[in-house]
C-alpha cells in the first residue's frame, strides 16, 4: 500500500511539473533540465533526447507538435525557422517557447533577448503550426510583432487562421485591432466576403459591402470542378458567405496585406492591402488573385 502511494506522489508530481503555468526559463535551469519531453506523453517518456551544444533534439513533426515542450530553435525540424532571430530589432536573440498549460492547451511565448515576454496564446491539439516575425508596421522605428497559426490541414477556408499583431506600449505589449470578429481568446482577422452564380457560365460575382468589392470572377479551367464540387447547389443569383476571415498575413514595409480565399485555399483568394493610419488600419485597396499561394 504504501509503496503503491509512493507511486501515486511520483506521477503527481511529474504532472505538475510538465503543466505548470508558468514556463521555465533558461537561467532556472540546468543544462539536464532543459527541454524536456513532456512526461505526460507515454510515447516518448522512455526517448532520451540529445541536447548537447553541438547536437539538436531529433524528433518528427508530429511529436515537435504535439508532445514537445520546450524552445523551438532546439528541434532540428525548427531550426532554420526559429534560430537566431530578432524579432523586435533591438540586435539581441529572441526564442520562441512551447509548453502545455493546465488544461492540455498548447502555449507559445516569446522569450526575448533583453528580457521580455511576450505570449502569443494558447491552443488545441488542431493547432499544426506558426509564424513570427517583426516589422515596423507603424512607422515609429520599433518593431511589432506578427504571428500567424495555422488550425488544421483542412483546406476548407472555415477551419481558419490565428492572425495577430502585437505593439509595445510602455513595457507592455498590447493587441493591435485589427478587421474583423477578434475575441480576446480569438485571433481571427478579416471581412465578409460572397460569392453567387453570375448567369454567364463559369462565371461569379464576388462581392463584399464593407470593401466595397464588387466583382465578377471567370473561373479559371482548373477551377471549375473543384467550385462545382464545394457549391454544387448554388444557383444563379444566390449569395452565399464564403469567407469572414484570413488565412494568411503578409508585411512589405508599411503595407499589410490579408488573403481571403474565397473558394477554398486551393484556389482564389482576395488580397486585401492596408496600412496602419491615424492609430488604425485603413484598407488602401482589394485585389483578387487567380492563384493560391
Amino acid at each position: 500500500m504504501k509503496k503503491n502511494i509512493g507511486i501515486f506522489l511520483v506521477m503527481c508530481i511529474m504532472l505538475t511539473a510538465c503543466k505548470n503555468d508558468k514556463f521555465p526559463y533558461d537561467d532556472e535551469l540546468d543544462d539536464s533540465e532543459k527541454n524536456e519531453i513532456s512526461t505526460e506523453y507515454d510515447s516518448l517518456i522512455d526517448r532520451k533526447i540529445a541536447n548537447t551544444k553541438d547536437e539538436k533534439i531529433n524528433i518528427g513533426y508530429d511529436e515537435a507538435l504535439s508532445e514537445y515542450e520546450g524552445y523551438l530553435d532546439n528541434v532540428k525540424l525548427f531550426e532554420e525557422n526559429y534560430k537566431n532571430q530578432d524579432y523586435d530589432g533591438d540586435g539581441k536573440t529572441d526564442r520562441v517557447f512551447q509548453y502545455f498549460r493546465n488544461d492540455n492547451k498548447k502555449v507559445y511565448t516569446i522569450c526575448f533577448g533583453n528580457g521580455d515576454h511576450l505570449e502569443l496564446g494558447a491552443f488545441d491539439d488542431t493547432f499544426l503550426g506558426l509564424e513570427v516575425w517583426g516589422a515596423d508596421i507603424t512607422g515609429d522605428g520599433k518593431n511589432e510583432i506578427v504571428f500567424c497559426g495555422e488550425h488544421t490541414g483542412n483546406t476548407w477556408i472555415q477551419s481558419g487562421s490565428e492572425i495577430a499583431i502585437w505593439r509595445k506600449d510602455g513595457s507592455e505589449y498590447t493587441r493591435m485591432n485589427l478587421p474583423g470578429k477578434q475575441t480576446r481568446m480569438r485571433y481571427s482577422a478579416g471581412y465578409d466576403i460572397y460569392i453567387e452564380k453570375a448567369e454567364q457560365e463559369n462565371t461569379i460575382l464576388v462581392t463584399c459591402p464593407e470593401l466595397g468589392l464588387e466583382e465578377e470572377y471567370v473561373l479559371p479551367e482548373n477551377q471549375r470542378e473543384e467550385f462545382d464540387s464545394c457549391y454544387k447547389d448554388l444557383k444563379v443569383g444566390e449569395r452565399i458567405l464564403s469567407s469572414s476571415k484570413a488565412w494568411k498575413i503578409a508585411v512589405d514595409g508599411d503595407d499589410i496585406f490579408l488573403y481571403e480565399a474565397f473558394l477554398d485555399r486551393q484556389t482564389a483568394a482576395v488580397k486585401i492591402k492596408m496600412q496602419w493610419k491615424e492609430n488604425k488600419f485603413e484598407v488602401m485597396n482589394t485585389e483578387i488573385l487567380e492563384e493560391y499561394l
